[in-house]
């Protein structure tokens, strides 16, 4: 082999060990980009849930202090006089409605199990 010849072919080794250092190095950012993704979306899993969890307690809240509210009705409208007794009942109704409503009505959803990106 020429010296010409030598000098091509080193110069072709060093730039495909650059090229495989390239290589190497985009499959570390890769992997790294992957973990902190990965690891973001976990952080927004469990914020999701916290936030469920909170409407929950909300919504059971919502529910015991409406039922609270009928007994208290109820207490009063036993006590009352013919009119009043009207407008407790009539009171007793629209706390019933709300209620009901409570049970059934919902403002979030439960999430279907995490999708799998890892």
């Amino acid at each position: 082999m020429g010296k010409k010849t030598k000098k091509v072919a080193s110069e072709v080794e060093a730039l495909k060990a650059e090229v495989a250092r390239l290589r190497k190095e985009v499959a570390s950012l890769r992997t790294l980009q992957d973990a902190k993704l990965k690891a973001e979306i976990e952080s927004l899993h469990k914020k999701i849930h916290t936030e469920l969890e909170q409407a929950e307690q909300r919504a059971e809240r919502d529910e015991k202090d409406a039922k609270e509210k009928v007994i208290g009705l109820e207490r009063k409208a036993a006590k009352a006089g013919s009119k009043a007794k009207a407008d407790v009942e009539a009171g007793l109704v629209r706390v019933r409605k709300k209620a009901a409503s409570l049970k059934t009505q919902k403002d979030y959803e439960e999430p279907e199990d995490r999708p799998s990106v890892y």
